[in-house]
């Protein structure tokens, strides 16, 4: 598989699929191996702001949202940095300030909203917040048992309402459970014998009334309460005084979202909610009280299904691993390895969640391809427990990079700025050399940056013309493939959930699936294959990109032997002979 140098070709991503004319695309990578403590208290005003613009790639993101957003923040009183994550559809900046400032969550409100014309039509409103958030968590609560994660996940809303209740709790996150939706799956081959393409199908589905056979509506968009079994009677169109309705054409089913974060507790399926509590709250107190309401609720549940609060005083040892371009199917031999390797060191519990959040420099963001596992005993952490985990279960494991976190190490973390990514890559790896030779540095887990594969569109703009096609159309057509498009929601119950249009059965987003994708020309009498437009190829992409201060950055981190200044003082010391690339930088940031 080759690795996309950012020349020449259109990315088009099988999670993420944007318009081919946004070309050329901005590349930068994102390797770091610091892993801040999610407990370490803000030491200076900061704002946070983030912006969702959905279907967006990772390159997008950046030459769109965090280019003009941190342009509008530079020169505000008292900015001490500014920290940018960009990932697909995502964009989360951290905008420090010095203790002094006066006033900046304002003043960032008030530039940013004066940005707001000059980001794109289709992305959300950015929220701006106080910063420090996850630095504000009062509890962690797991529920788990031997149930179907579908009763647990329900078991956990009522909690979470619950929790609302407790005074000084601001907002509780729950991690791994189901969401519903309704997938309308339509038959590519049915549709275009009733001359049907994605516009129409979607068109009619999106009217406020939708026609039935006879007289009668549905009403789907707008609020509408139509249950979604009744959907399969929707008129699409009428052929010679025939109606040809969804069901004749399309697979309507009650299913699952597909999931990006998955956990687990001591082995078994669980959900996990993180509880947050107020700026200015006491942290004991609300802990307190989340906890007393846990006891209570737990009281309420089936004697097979348990909620507990994690013991966050015990000494605990958290592992982290990535795969890049792993799947959610890849992970359970390897974390259970690793709670293994755990129990064997006689831990208490275990906690794992795929789909970490992780803090690397900059705002918090949840990074598919990332796993932690968390493992806690009673009273201290055996000697030795960090190397056995890593050697005997991460090692082995091919594609895997991981690091194990001593709750007591003290740790950095090395910033390489410029702007050309080979340029950054290699000086992080001449980093990473210099630092292996210090006597001050114990440990040290340099990796490239975090990449997956991701399919590149090169297409045939003569062939595009030939059939009266843009790119936008085949972009469009690889998004309602691999992914579905939301086009509104339903009444299931007494919820509504989204309603996901999918055309074609092409839903694993390998290139030979792709190759069997088909575009409908533009009067929607054929279906155009996708090979006869465009070329293919898998390559390795950037997931993330990371920006200090206006600057695409690479991290290498270090876990120290001490915590001394003067420790400190010689792994900085260890570059002093670093020859640098022209345009490149680096700072070094204590990681508390």
């Amino acid at each position: 598989m080759r690795r996309y140098t950012g020349k020449a070709w259109t990315m088009i991503s099988p999670r993420s699929l944007m318009a081919l004319a946004a070309i050329p695309l901005l590349l930068t990578g994102w390797a770091c191996c610091g892993l801040p403590r999610a407990g370490a208290p803000a030491l200076a005003p900061s704002v946070l702001v983030v912006t969702d613009w959905p279907g967006a790639t990772v390159e997008e993101v950046e030459s769109s949202l965090a280019v003009p957003l941190e342009a509008s923040v530079n020169g505000l009183a008292g900015l001490a940095s500014v920290r940018s994550t960009c990932v697909e559809g995502r964009h989360s900046m951290e905008v420090q300030f010095e203790a002094t400032a006066s006033e900046p969550l304002a003043s960032v409100l008030g530039v940013i909203q004066g940005t707001q014309g000059a980001l794109p039509d289709s992305a959300g409103t950015p929220r701006v917040g106080g910063g420090g958030a996850e630095h504000r968590r009062a509890a962690r609560i797991v529920v788990t048992g031997d149930a179907m994660l579908e009763h647990l996940g329900s078991s956990a809303s009522v909690l979470e309402k619950e929790l609302y209740r407790v005074t000084g709790v601001e907002r509780v996150e729950v991690v791994g459970r189901l969401h519903n939706r309704v997938l309308i799956q339509v038959d590519a081959d049915r549709a275009t014998a009733y001359q049907l393409d994605v516009d129409a199908v979607e068109g009619a589905l999106t009217h406020a009334n939708v026609s039935l056979p006879g007289d009668s509506q549905l009403m789907v968009a707008g609020g509408g309460d139509t249950p979604w079994d009744e959907l399969e009677r929707a008129v699409i169109r009428v052929i010679d005084g025939e109606p040809v309705t969804l069901g004749d054409v399309a697979r309507i089913e009650l299913s699952y979202a597909d999931r990006d974060r998955v956990v687990t507790f001591d082995g078994q399926p669980a959900v996990l909610l993180e509880v947050f509590h107020a700026d200015g709250m006491d942290v004991s107190t609300v802990a307190a009280a989340v906890a007393q309401e846990v006891d209570r609720q737990s009281s309420l549940l089936p004697p097979h299904m348990r909620a507990r609060v994690l013991d966050e005083g015990d000494p605990e040892l958290t592992t982290m691993v990535t795969r890049p371009g792993g799947e959610l199917s890849d992970w359970p031999a390897l974390l259970a390895a690793i709670e293994e390797a755990g129990q064997t060191l006689g831990c208490k519990q275990s906690l794992a969640v795929m789909g970490a959040r992780r803090f690397e420099g900059g705002p918090p963001f949840i990074d598919p391809n990332t796993a932690t596992v968390s493992l806690w005993w009673e009273d201290a952490i055996p000697e030795g427990a960090r190397v056995q985990i890593e050697e005997g279960a991460i090692a082995p494991v091919p594609m895997i990079a991981g690091q194990v976190v001593h709750p007591d190490a003290a740790r950095m973390r090395f910033e390489i700025m410029g702007e050309d990514l080979e340029s950054l890559e290699r000086t992080a790896a001449d980093v990473a050399a210099a630092l292996s030779g210090s006597n001050a540095v114990r440990s040290l887990k340099p990796r490239p940056a975090p990449s997956k594969p991701d399919i590149m569109v090169r297409p045939d703009r003569e062939a595009l013309a030939r059939f009266g096609l843009t790119t936008a159309a085949v972009s469009r057509a690889m998004v309602v493939a691999l992914h579905g498009i939301e086009i509104g929601d339903v009444a299931v119950g007494d919820e509504r959930v989204p309603l996901v249009l999918r055309w074609g059965t092409h839903a694993t987003g390998t290139v030979e699936d792709l190759r069997r994708v088909t575009v409908a020309s533009p009067d929607g009498s054929a279906l155009i294959p996708l090979t006869a437009i465009a070329d293919l190829e898998m390559v390795e992409m950037p997931a993330m990109i990371h920006r200090v201060n206006g600057y695409r950055t690479v991290c290498v981190g270090v876990e120290l032997v001490d915590g001394k200044s003067a420790t400190r003082r010689a792994a900085i010391e260890s570059l002093s002979e670093l020859q640098l690339p022209a345009g490149v930088s680096f700072q070094a940031v204590d990681v508390e």
